[in-house]
């Protein structure tokens, strides 16, 4: 984890991305080499040597096990490990077969004396591509919404590590994004000269309100009824959010379960999908459409 002083780490910051069947394909592998040796034993003794094939297939299992260990922070069975292969000269002639038994049993009970106090959290497989996707809303909306990623996977991890609270209230964050991008697009301007990153969803949506109240007064058009559908529409959803979600989760006056997060995960996505198409947050739109090509997306 990196040293950053004085500020909250996320749940990306402290969460590993652990695969089980990696760990048990080596434990497993660790106890098949162990029983083939000690059936070797039984039949040569344990001063004959093991053969060149098996003594390579330690080796390269002892240092799948030290990456394993250095990519999880298991920092003692991975040390182990580590001592393990430089014990035993790999260039050299295979050991004998007591020698190589008792490093095989040294580096797994290393391996098991660390790995078994964790606490590791189980994704259902429904969640998988919820872990670590910048894409979760799509490319299309990442694309557009570059500083909405780090929310974006948030998002994801939380819901699948089972925080829905925490997934809802970075969806909120997510939305946010949309909210000022819309804001940006309307050339809208806070009172006091506020800035935007600094106003209230209410002093945001106020100003897009006198914005989509303008639209109603440029001439006739289809190009204006797209426009006023798209920002009229988008205020709604905007309205609805906050009203129901957004309020509630930032005054700690409800929790979210799953199924609720889930709703609300598909409601941001799509949402943000629709604004994806039409604005980003380098790219505006003309402030009165014109043409054809906005009358439909």
């Amino acid at each position: 984890m990196p040293e950053c002083p004085g500020r909250l780490w996320s749940l990306r910051d402290i969460m590993h991305v652990f695969k089980p069947s990696v760990l048990l394909a080596s434990v497993m592998d660790l106890q098949r080499l162990r029983s083939q040796l000690q059936a070797d034993r039984s039949v040569h003794g344990g001063g004959a040597k093991v053969s060149t094939e098996r003594y390579t297939e330690v080796f390269n299992l002892f240092r799948r096990v030290e990456h394993l260990c250095e990519e999880h922070g298991f920092t003692n069975a991975g040390a182990q490990a580590g001592l393990t292969i430089n014990e035993l000269e790999p260039e050299s002639d295979p050991e004998d077969i007591s020698t190589v038994l008792s490093a095989i049993n040294r580096v797994s009970d290393s391996l098991h004396s660390e790995v078994w106090p964790h606490t590791f959290i189980l994704v259902r497989t429904e969640h998988r591509s919820y872990v670590d996707n910048a894409n979760l809303l799509g490319n299309e909306v990442a694309t557009a919404f570059p500083r909405a990623v780090d929310d974006i996977m948030q998002a994801g991890n939380c819901i699948a590590a089972g925080c829905s609270t925490a997934a809802v209230f970075h969806m909120a964050r997510i939305v946010e994004w949309g909210l000022r991008a819309l804001a940006n697009d309307r050339r809208i301007t806070i009172p006091k000269n506020k800035p935007l990153d600094l106003a209230t969803w209410e002093d945001v949506i106020r100003e897009l309100e006198k914005a989509e109240n303008a639209i109603q007064g440029y001439p006739k058009t289809r190009a204006r009824e797209a426009q006023y559908a798209f920002y009229h529409g988008a205020l709604m959803e905007l309205k609805r959010f906050k009203n129901i979600v957004r309020n509630p989760i930032m005054h700690t006056r409800d929790d979210f379960d799953e199924f609720t997060a889930a709703r609300v995960f598909t409601h941001v996505k799509g949402f943000m999908e629709i604004l994806a198409k039409r604005i980003s947050e380098t790219a505006r739109t003309p402030r009165i459409w014109k043409g054809k090509k906005w009358v439909t997306v």
